[in-house]
């Protein structure tokens, strides 16, 4: 009965870190709550399913730990489970944020639980001990990994946000509606109409009590606003702590109460993968392994690392985790670490020569190969028209060297020629072009110079005289 209680007054006050499509979604079956009504027959029966306490083999006869608690414990990992609308406090067939808080308490000081995996599947809700939820969360007492089964959405995600890893399990899940909002209802005309008549009388000394709400009915909601804004502030500047440079406003501003596909959260930085249960299990145990001693509150956690003592297979016995992980996904959601991760995996079982690579990436590997083999071909063709302008440069060289030896051969001749043909106080002798008859000599002679030619003329005169 107290349970009903807090879940009506809940509904009631308000104000909420939720989806509000999933809250008017609700709305008939919160009419029927608060009016008495009976719940539809199939949410009745399973409200009457109660948990069976577990007992363990030991002789105490207790159980391994409270089976009240949303948690169990595989290996060394405790897994709490947040699901359905988040209220402070349970209900009779749902727990509260405050059962959420004890669990994972339970699981920090649980000497058998090395880590926690938080499995994640509601709309938010009321925003009262959501702060509690974060800081505890964010304490990372043991490593905190957050799985996303369908939607970690307002309330949820603020609960989550400061976990070392936060992984989706589909593309299509849906994560941020970073906000809050409140709804108020005016029931004076409800009550004129049942014959009642309200009215609220305030002390002179309480003129501002319930300011917000009593302007908000006359149609002034700017003080509500403010009150709604640093509430909002508050989610908006936890998202911004816990996840840091993570978060890329150029994809998408996650902090205006817009509600994204897992892909896009991947991309704008309010997640850190998409993958099985297996994987984010994984991730909760290597972090484990990285950090065996208990940090101080407020410490710095060491980032993932794959750890090399880890067991072979995971809590499903798969052995090929990273690779398997990737089953279902589409190529633009498969990060590169991921596919680094799944080829480091496949080396330590021993698989040689085979790689995990995009079929894009093949795609581009070929483009560019193509491209390079253009390159080539314009490099041997540019090679061989320099290895010919280089032949033909030295062809002009050797043409030079015999035009230099000529010249100089020539000058040679020329500087011989002026040195012997040089006559006392008269011209060089010239050559005979062609032989001549002197007369009184028995027929041509060739071999007669100009100056034989002359001495016979002047022979010839003197024996006229």
């Amino acid at each position: 009965m107290n349970r009903n209680f807090h879940l009506v007054s809940a509904i009631l006050r308000g104000p909420w870190f939720i989806q509000e499509e999933w809250a008017e979604s609700h709305l008939p079956l919160v009419v029927n709550l608060l009016e008495g009504k009976p719940w539809p027959a199939e949410l009745a029966t399973r409200a009457k399913t109660l948990r069976v306490k577990a007992w363990d083999d030991d002789d105490d006869n207790e159980p391994d730990e409270d089976p009240w608690l949303p948690m169990d414990i595989v290996e060394n990992v405790a897994i709490v489970g947040i699901s359905g609308p988040m209220t402070k406090y349970g209900g009779l067939c749902s727990y509260g944020t405050l059962d959420y808080i004890k669990a994972i308490e339970t699981a920090y000081n649980d000497d058998r639980v090395e880590a926690v995996l938080l499995k994640v599947d509601s709309p938010g809700g009321e925003v009262r001990s959501i702060a509690d939820l974060y800081d505890l969360v964010k304490l990372n007492h043991k490593p905190v990994v957050a799985f996303v089964e369908d939607m970690a959405a307002s309330a949820a995600l603020y609960g989550i946000i400061g976990a070392q890893h936060i992984q989706a399990a589909q593309a299509t899940n849906e994560v941020g509606s970073i906000g809050v909002y409140t709804t108020f209802r005016n029931y004076s005309k409800y009550l004129e109409k049942a014959g009642i008549s309200q009215k609220s009388i305030y002390s002179r000394l309480s003129t501002e009590k319930n300011i917000e709400i009593r302007e908000a009915l006359d149609g002034k909601t700017e003080l509500l606003e403010d009150h709604l804004d640093v509430l909002a502030t508050a989610f908006i500047d936890a998202v911004k702590a816990a996840r840091g440079s993570k978060i890329n406003l150029e994809v998408a501003d996650p902090f205006k109460g817009k509600s994204f596909f897992a892909k896009d959260a991947l991309a704008i930085g309010l997640i850190d993968e998409i993958g099985p249960l297996s994987v984010a299990f994984e991730r909760a145990q290597a972090l484990a392994a990285g950090r065996k001693v208990k940090p101080t509150a407020g410490s710095t956690t060491q980032p993932f690392s794959h750890s090399n003592n880890q067991s072979q297979t995971d809590m499903f016995g798969n052995k090929f985790t990273k690779l398997s992980a990737l089953a279902g996904l589409a190529t633009a959601m498969i990060t590169d670490t991921q596919i680094e991760e799944a080829n480091a995996q496949l080396a330590e079982r021993g698989i040689e020569g085979l790689t995990l690579v995009r079929n894009a990436d093949l795609e581009v590997a070929a483009g560019l190969e193509s491209q390079l083999n253009q390159v080539k071909g314009q490099v041997d063709s540019l090679t061989k028209e320099r290895d010919d302008a280089q032949a033909e440069a030295a062809k002009v060289t050797d043409l030079q060297a015999q035009v230099q030896k000529l010249t100089e051969e020539r000058d040679a001749a020329q500087a011989e020629a002026a040195k012997y043909g040089k006559q006392p106080d008269g011209e060089p002798a010239k050559p005979v072009k062609k032989a001549e008859t002197i007369e009184g000599s028995q027929g041509e002679n060739p071999f007669l110079s100009q100056t034989d030619i002359e001495l016979a003329a002047l022979k010839q005169k003197a024996q006229l005289n």
